[in-house]
């Protein structure tokens, strides 16, 4: 990949599974500024350094893994309901380990294709006090 084709491939799929810039930031130490600099097409001076395209890589593996397993799941359903989380901390509460937006960017790819396919998908957000499991 070129110089610009790992700042839009950093940006789509950061976007595609969930993850903000503030998550990649957060993730490496930085500040969403030097996100936003890997991401933009007009900052050479700031290239995507390569932990940071295999860690997004590894988040994309996982999030494609996982959607397949949860479709699998699912079957020949001809509903389903999917929870959207409404944040990290209502995540944690409920038990939850991880990022909540990433569960988010998996339920909504296995809300697409469902729906692509007919299935009818519900949403529902989970109590505020959602108790842990």
């Amino acid at each position: 990949m070129d110089d610009l084709q790992k700042r839009a491939y950093l940006r789509a799929t950061r976007m595609q599974v969930g993850l903000s810039q503030q998550d990649i930031a957060a993730y490496f130490g930085v500040d969403m500024g030097m996100v936003s600099n890997w991401e933009n097409a007009k900052k050479a001076a700031f290239p995507v350094p390569d932990d940071v395209l295999d860690y997004i890589r590894r988040i994309k593996r996982i999030h494609d893994e996982e959607v397949v397993r949860r479709l699998e799941a699912i079957g020949d359903a001809c509903s389903v309901k999917l929870t959207f989380w409404r944040s990290q901390v209502i995540y944690e509460r409920a038990g939850m380990q991880g990022y909540s937006a990433i569960e988010n960017g998996i339920n909504l790819a296995v809300a697409t294709i469902l729906e692509y396919d007919g299935v009818q998908v519900e949403w529902e957000y989970p109590p505020r006090n959602a108790p842990a499991e």
